[in-house]
């Protein structure tokens, strides 16, 4: 079976990190109290323009390693909640 993830290349520290600084400078692509979250036309904008600067081939994989970063991040945050309301210490 085929991961989800194969088609984005491996990427280091600091690219990750400038996809992510990419991200957040097109609150409309994860923001969805703003009124331009639904305008897929501008959304589509943003991510050419997260492609363009963060070196991606394709928007496409741009989206599939937003996806990953993201529940990467929610599946950390819910363990680390987790271990809060039971007391024991986190191990990651």
């Amino acid at each position: 079976m085929a991961s989800s993830h194969e088609s984005v290349p491996p990427l280091c520290g600091s690219e990750i990190e400038r996809f992510l600084a990419a991200v957040q400078q097109h609150p409309c692509v994860y923001d969805t109290k703003r009124m331009d979250y639904r305008d897929a036309e501008r959304k589509n904008n943003a991510w050419e323009q997260i492609r363009v600067y963060s070196g991606l081939s394709k928007v496409d994989e741009c989206l599939k390693l937003w996806k990953r970063l993201r529940d990467r991040y929610a599946r950390e945050l819910k363990a680390i909640q987790a271990t809060k309301r039971s007391g024991s210490g986190y191990v990651s």
